[in-house]
C-alpha cells in the first residue's frame, strides 16, 4: 500500500493542526505521530493542572483528536435482558398502541363482544327485513300469505299422515271400518 495524494489526504492533513504535514511512510511512523500527539496532549494537561491549583483558568475537559478516538475500543453496551425478552417487548407495543389510541379504552371481555356483534347482526337483519316489506306491494304481499298457508296446510297433512302411518295397523283398520259403518247407516234412513 502506499501513501495516496490528493483532495483527501490534504482535506484530512488540514483538520489535523498539531499532525506535521509530511506524508508518512508506513504505520510505524503514524503510531510514532499518534504518541507524540498524546504526549503533547499529556504535557498540555499537566500545565492545565498546575494552573488549576494556582487559581488560574479551571482545566479544559479531555478531548482527543479524530485518529485517537479510533484506536480506543469502545465497549459495547450490553443488551438489557428484561427489555430483549419477548414478553416486555409484546407489552411495550400493547402499551404504545393503548396511548396511541387514547387512556379511555373500553376493554370488554371476548364473551360480551361476540354477544354485542350478534345483537348487533340480528338487529341489521331485523332492519333488513323491514325495508323489504316496505318495498313490497299489496299484490305481493298478498301472494306471500297465501303461500305461507299453502307452506301450513302442507305441514299439517305430512303431520297427519306420520301420525296415521307410526299407529298400529288394527287402529287404522278399525277407522276405516267405522266410516263405511257410518255410511250404511245414513244411506238406510234416507
Amino acid at each position: 500500500m502506499g501513501v495516496t495524494h490528493g483532495k483527501k489526504s490534504e482535506h484530512h492533513l488540514q483538520l489535523s493542526p498539531t499532525r506535521s504535514r509530511t506524508p508518512l511512510k508506513g504505520t510505524a511512523s503514524a503510531h510514532a505521530d499518534l504518541l507524540s500527539e498524546q504526549d503533547g496532549e499529556q504535557g498540555q494537561r499537566a500545565e492545565d493542572q498546575e494552573q488549576g491549583k494556582s487559581g488560574g483558568s479551571p482545566p479544559q475537559p479531555e478531548s482527543q483528536g479524530e485518529e485517537g478516538r479510533d484506536l480506543i475500543i469502545q465497549p459495547k453496551k450490553r443488551p438489557n435482558l428484561v427489555r430483549v425478552s419477548k414478553s416486555h417487548q409484546e407489552l411495550h407495543r400493547e402499551l404504545r398502541m393503548t396511548h396511541k389510541r387514547g387512556p379511555c379504552l373500553e376493554v370488554k371481555p371476548e364473551l360480551q363482544r361476540v354477544l354485542e356483534q350478534r345483537n348487533w347482526e340480528q338487529g341489521m337483519k331485523q332492519r333488513r327485513e323491514a325495508e323489504e316489506k316496505k318495498k313490497r306491494s299489496p299484490l305481493q304481499q298478498e301472494l306471500l300469505k297465501r303461500h305461507q298457508r299453502l307452506e301450513e296446510l302442507e305441514r299439517e297433512l305430512k303431520a297427519q299422515q306420520e301420525g296415521l302411518q307410526s299407529s298400529p295397523e288394527f287402529i287404522r283398520v278399525k277407522e276405516s271400518l267405522r266410516r263405511t259403518t257410518i255410511l250404511d247407516v245414513g244411506e238406510k234412513v234416507v
